[in-house]
């Protein structure tokens, strides 16, 4: 059941619908979500929940007074099979719909709001971004979130990484095996964003490993990894 917001201001942390750890990875990835640790990479199958787990813990500190954070901000790249961003018909909205669709579908299992995605964006709770436009910009007391993170080349990624200004978390999620820039002949960043984050001082990045018996989504999802995993060891 949905309801209207009304003459609020902002949204409360008891607003959001509670979301529950599945396995022990899941629940060491919202610890570190929660934590003051700043960076926080979940790498692993698809189907694990990261993405979940990653906008409702923030979503959660968001709504939070008590926290420095008071914007989710979700940069995904927007990656074509044999086009650029630029070259797709429609205006800039319509050609991110589809890559902001996962988070509107979120928001409505995690608030019981009339559109809750719009109600976020109004509140200037939440904020899409495209990579292609992150450069020259700063951001302060937000929550960015990198999700499919394989679909991003390395100086991308570090790009994103060097905007993070005052009171800022990075969470990184991403799957090696989905890597959709094989399709336009070039190089995933994310294996190398691992390595180079192995070298930070201890204490400001914490990585966590999804594997097959992570993945909740479904039944049939879970299975047909593992077997997919199997027929790779052929």
């Amino acid at each position: 059941m949905s309801y209207e917001f009304g003459n609020r201001k902002s949204l409360h942390p008891r607003d959001l619908n509670p979301l529950q750890p599945k396995t022990d990875n899941q629940e060491r990835y919202l610890e570190a979500l929660y934590s003051d640790i700043p960076v926080v990479l979940g790498m692993g199958y698809a189907g694990t929940g990261k993405t979940a787990l990653a906008t409702h813990a923030s979503l959660n500190q968001i709504f939070d007074s008590a926290t420095p954070y008071t914007k989710l901000i979700v940069i995904r790249n927007i990656v074509e099979s044999s086009q650029s961003i630029g070259f797709l018909k429609g205006g800039l909205d319509e050609k991110v719909e589809p890559y902001i669709a996962p988070y509107k579908q979120l928001s409505q299992q995690f608030l019981n709001f009339n559109d809750p995605w719009q109600l976020l964006v109004d509140l200037e709770n939440v904020e899409f971004m495209v990579a292609n436009f992150i450069r020259g910009i700063s951001l302060d007391d937000c929550i960015i979130l990198i999700d499919e993170a394989q679909n991003f080349e390395y100086q991308t990624l570090k790009d994103i990484i060097t905007r993070a200004g005052e009171n800022t978390k990075i969470v990184i999620n991403g799957d090696l095996k989905q890597d959709d820039l094989i399709k336009l002949r070039k190089t995933s960043g994310l294996a190398k964003l691992s390595e180079v984050l192995n070298l930070l001082p201890y204490g400001d990045v914490v990585k966590i490993e999804f594997q097959l018996e992570d993945i909740v989504r479904s039944g049939l999802c879970k299975n047909f990894l593992i077997a997919d995993s199997e027929y790779g060891n052929h």
